[in-house]
C-alpha cells in the first residue's frame, strides 16, 4: 500500500511525511523526507529480504538534516506533501553506494 505512494513520490520528486517505528528504540516518529529509493534488504536475524526506504530529511527537523532509512513494514502512514525536492541534490546528500532500483528521470 505505502510502496506505490512512495514510488510515485520518488518519480515526481515530491516530499513525503512518514510515521514509522524506529528499529533501535521502538519509538514512533514522524519525518518529512525526500524519498530517494526503495530496495530489498535483509533484516537482522531474518533470511528473507524486505523493502527498505532510503531518503533524506531536510533542515526543518529539530535534529538537523540527515539520511533517513527504514523498512516499509515499519511505516504506519505516508502522506505526499505539496513541496518538491531536487533529485540531483538529494542524490548528492544521500550519497548512495548503489544505483537506484526505482526508475526515475532525474
Amino acid at each position: 500500500m505505502h510502496k506505490q505512494i512512495i514510488i510515485s513520490a520518488i518519480q515526481s520528486q515530491q516530499m513525503i511525511r512518514i510515521n514509522f517505528q524506529k528499529e533501535t528504540t521502538g519509538e514512533f516518529v514522524t519525518r518529512d523526507i525526500a524519498p530517494y529509493d526503495i530496495f530489498p534488504k535483509k533484516k537482522k536475524n531474518h533470511y528473507h529480504e524486505e523493502d527498505f526506504l532510503l531518503g533524506y530529511a531536510d533542515i526543518h527537523v529539530p535534529h538537523g538534516a540527515h539520511v533517513v532509512s527504514t523498512y516499509l513494514s515499519n511505516i504506519s502512514s505516508v502522506e505526499v506533501l505539496k513541496e518538491s525536492f531536487d533529485g540531483r541534490e538529494i542524490t548528492r546528500l544521500v550519497n548512495p553506494k548503489e544505483p537506484p532500483v526505482i526508475p526515475r528521470n532525474w
